[in-house]
C-alpha cells in the first residue's frame, strides 16, 4: 500500500496560480483539433530543441543521442540507466539519464525547471519526448483541443501553442 511522503499535505509549488483556457486560445485552424500531436520548442541546456513531443500519458522523458551531442556535454556526464520497453519493437538501451535545465516562455515572461532525460538513439520524428514528471513539475496544463500548453510562471501564466506547419 502506498503512503504519503513526508509533508505532502503542503501546497504545491504554482498551486497558486490559476491556469485557464478560454476562446482566445482557439486555433484559427481546427482541421486537426484532437489528431495532432502537441509538438513544441523548448529551450533545453541552451539549444532551442524544435520537435519535442508533450506526451501526457507516457512517464519517461528523452533526449535523442542527435540534440545531445550537439549540447556538446559530453557522455561521461551520463549516469547508466537500464533498458526500457515500449518506445520501440524490443527494448531500448540508453546511454544514460541526465538531468537538464528546460525552459518555456521569453525574455519578459519565462520558467526553468531541472528534469531528468533517458539519453537514447530512437528512430522516432522527435527530438525529445517531454511526459508527465516533467508537465506535472512545471504544473503544466495541456488543452489538446487547443492544442497549447500552459504553465504558471512568475510573471503570470505562459501559454505555448503547438508548432504547426502551416
Amino acid at each position: 500500500m502506498a503512503s504519503p511522503a513526508p509533508g505532502g499535505s503542503q501546497p504545491l509549488k504554482w498551486s497558486s496560480t490559476p491556469v485557464t483556457f478560454d476562446r482566445g486560445d482557439h486555433q484559427s485552424n481546427t482541421a486537426g483539433v484532437c489528431l495532432l500531436p502537441i509538438v513544441v520548442t523548448p529551450t533545453i541546456c541552451t539549444i532551442g530543441v524544435g520537435r519535442t513531443l508533450v506526451d501526457g500519458g507516457a512517464g519517461l522523458n528523452l533526449l535523442s543521442l542527435e540534440v545531445f551531442r550537439k549540447m556538446q556535454i559530453g557522455e561521461r556526464k551520463l549516469t547508466p540507466f537500464a533498458p526500457f520497453y515500449g518506445l520501440t519493437d524490443g527494448k531500448t538501451v540508453p546511454l544514460g539519464q541526465i538531468e537538464l535545465p528546460i525552459t518555456f516562455g521569453g525574455r519578459d515572461n519565462f520558467r526553468t525547471e531541472n528534469i531528468t532525460f533517458d539519453v537514447a538513439h530512437f528512430d522516432l520524428p522527435y527530438n525529445a519526448i517531454l511526459v508527465r514528471p516533467a508537465l506535472a513539475m512545471f504544473m503544466a496544463a495541456v488543452h489538446y483541443a487547443y492544442n497549447t500548453v500552459k504553465l504558471p510562471s512568475l510573471a503570470g501564466v505562459i501559454s505555448v501553442k503547438a508548432d504547426v506547419k502551416g
